[in-house]
């Protein structure tokens, strides 16, 4: 395990490759959905960047127990949540990617508008009181057992950064900030398991968060750096596997292995469906 203290020995996991699937012993696994099927391992290197950054589909991804679903992810702006009444935003924010958690007696609010900032603020019932309390654009908020887990960051040209902070339950206007942390990018995705732990997919690897706040990086995405698939969703079977939904492909990461591609069976000789070389 990795206290936040120690978090840059975790570059230390990155350094070692997994096993290859040859060598890795047989297990059961779960059963593909119907009309999928894994991407040829020896064909991966050969799709470039710009075929999955200008895929036309996209694809979500959720499990229960070990069956994995599958489903097709619209490429539109999602519904968002309504904020209270007299909650004030610049313009450039109202835009943005908002995520709203109700308290006793309030509201945490977070925006994330891309190039255009964003933040973290605690309101009273109707907004009419405010005070921002994160400066960076935020990108989930999750009540855990412990607190409330603040995911920020921001990819954009050049720049690429996340963050993970701990706040306590507020009371009224006032809480704490249990801990934080440093993630090496800006979360995509990220799902709260049934032990209150948080998985968190960025473009180059996936992350664990304990309730305690302790960090485990689970998998390096060797095969997706440098690609601008981003990921919609990310789930973890009972096996240990872990699915991630994105442009053109499903990534499976099986425990001990390395990761696969999974696409629809028609599109393994139509291009991967759609993407320009």
């Amino acid at each position: 395990m990795l206290k936040l203290s120690k978090i840059a020995a975790s570059l230390i996991l990155l350094l070692n490759s997994p096993a290859p699937l040859s060598q890795l012993p047989q297990a059961d696994y779960p059963a593909m959905p119907s009309g999928w099927s894994v991407y040829p391992s020896d064909q991966v290197n050969s799709v470039t960047p710009a075929c999955l950054s200008s895929s036309p589909l996209a694809w979500r991804v959720s499990v229960e127990g070990n069956a994995l679903t599958i489903v097709e992810y619209k490429l539109s702006e999602p519904e968002q949540p309504t904020l209270p009444p007299e909650f004030k935003l610049k313009p450039e924010w109202l835009r943005g990617r908002r995520h709203l958690l109700r308290l006793a007696d309030g509201w945490l609010i977070g925006i994330d508008a891309g190039e255009f900032g964003g933040g973290l603020w605690i309101t009273n019932d109707d907004g009419s009181l405010s005070r921002q309390i994160v400066i960076d654009n935020v990108r989930g908020i999750v009540p855990t057992s412990g607190g409330i887990v603040v995911l920020s960051g921001l990819a954009h040209m050049g720049m690429d950064f996340g963050n993970v902070v701990m706040l306590s339950d507020p009371h009224g206007m006032q809480f704490s900030f249990e801990w934080q942390s440093h993630l090496i990018s800006a979360p995509e995705s990220f799902v709260k398991l049934a032990d209150g732990s948080i998985l968190v997919a960025t473009k180059h690897s996936v992350w664990n968060i304990s309730p305690s706040g302790e960090i485990d990086n689970v998998h390096w995405l060797n095969r997706l750096r440098g690609y601008y698939s981003w990921t919609n969703s990310i789930a973890k079977a009972a096996d240990g596997t872990v699915y991630l939904g994105s442009r053109a492909i499903v990534v499976r990461l099986r425990p001990g292995s390395s990761e696969e591609w999974l696409v629809p069976t028609e599109c393994l000789t139509q291009n991967l469906c759609g993407c320009k070389p």
